[in-house]
């Protein structure tokens, strides 16, 4: 059977979202079919074939195959008329006769690309998942055969043309369905079907997609020793990737054991946003929320990773830069406010670090509470009113 050229529409976006993959695929017409009625003229054989083939009458010429292939199952003239009967009944949509006849014809002739096409399709109709999954598994095992392999003998090229354009396109549905089944996953799921896919398509057009889902996945698992290597070999593809860059450096932050890698990071963050144009189908007005993000996030690092280093005039420096991008996100702001005082305290500038801690103590949590004390003290030791 010959089909009509399936169409493939791409992802709408490839960038920080996972695109549409649509491909329409619809029941292809009958045009001509794969094999030949070919017979001796005058045989038993002949003769029934040849009252077939010039049967108008459908119901007849049904009763009439299935005679002839009760009496002549291993004809050589099998395949041709197990294939009429499956595309007769897929044109009537009489989805188990289409099953039984495809079977017929496939244990004939295995790698028949259509009638695993019209099963599979037919299958999909009948709403049995199990079927259904088990035809398709079947055609997509052939696609990975078949695929940019040159005709096969006798088959005409536009045909096969036509039938790479749908192997590639249901090979791209299926990676596109397992991409989309990794990112909708629990954590746990996640981690497991996004190292498989990577695994998988390690050429996939969704892969700098899939990090920043595999990074944030082992972040929310609390695997930071994971999450922190995803990050890493994101940024071996991409070494500006705000994401991993960001993620990178706040867990290094957390572990306090290479400040210098933390505000080595963060500066990056900030040079690159500054320079960087929104991405493409990012609204400029997204792209500003964004930007705000990465830059207060990377500020906020760098003033904490020079808090742990006693280096309070550049804490001091970079909390005040971040606090604008930070305001009203409370207890990250309280952070801001707090530390601010904090380097503001030991510079001896103490109204200052009072103003800092009073404003903390307006934003309620574990800050709040210690930024009152702290502002007693500086009442009580410096007269700060």
């Amino acid at each position: 059977m010959r089909r009509a050229l399936a169409r493939l529409k791409l992802p709408c976006d490839q960038t920080l979202v996972a695109g549409c993959l649509c491909i329409a695929l619809a029941v292809p017409p009958c045009v001509a079919q794969r094999y030949k009625l070919e017979f001796t003229f005058g045989s038993p054989e002949g003769e029934q074939l040849e009252l077939i083939d010039h049967q108008i009458d459908s119901s007849r010429k049904i009763e009439q195959i299935l005679r002839f292939l009760a009496q002549f199952p291993k004809h050589k003239c099998a395949s041709y008329l197990y294939e009429w009967l499956q595309t007769y009944y897929s044109r009537s949509h009489e989805t188990e006769k289409v099953l039984l006849y495809g079977e017929k014809l496939l244990a004939l002739q295995p790698e028949d690309f259509d009638a695993l096409y019209r099963g599979d399709q037919a299958a999909a109709k009948q709403g049995d998942p199990a079927v259904a999954t088990k035809w398709h598994d079947r055609l997509l095992a052939l696609c990975e055969k078949i695929a940019g392999k040159p005709a096969p003998d006798g088959e005409d090229p536009k045909a096969w043309a036509q039938t790479q354009d749908l192997v590639k396109g249901l090979l791209a549905q299926r990676e596109y369905d397992q991409f989309t089944k990794a990112i909708q996953a629990e954590p746990k799921a996640k981690t497991v079907l996004l190292e498989k896919f990577i695994s998988n398509y390690p050429n996939s057009a969704y892969t700098d997609q899939v990090w920043p889902h595999l990074m944030n996945a082992y972040r929310g698992m609390g695997d930071t020793a994971k999450a922190l290597g995803a990050a890493e070999r994101m940024m071996v593809r991409h070494p500006d990737d705000l994401d991993a860059l960001l993620l990178s450096a706040q867990i290094e932050m957390e572990r306090r054991t290479n400040l210098a890698k933390v505000i080595a990071a963060g500066n990056r963050i900030i040079q690159t946003v500054s320079s960087r144009t929104p991405p493409n189908g990012v609204p400029a007005r997204e792209w500003e929320k964004r930007k705000a993000y990465y830059l207060g996030s990377a500020f906020l690092m760098v003033g904490n990773a020079y808090v742990n280093q006693n280096n309070f005039e550049q804490a001091d420096r970079a909390l005040r830069q971040s606090l604008p991008y930070m305001k009203d996100r409370g207890q990250v702001e309280a952070a801001i406010l707090f530390y601010l005082g904090w380097a503001n305290y030991h510079m001896e500038r103490y109204a200052e670090a009072a103003d800092f801690f009073r404003q903390c103590t307006g934003i309620a949590g574990p800050y709040s509470e210690q930024a009152s004390r702290n502002l007693n003290s500086l009442k009580q030791e410096r007269g700060v009113q």
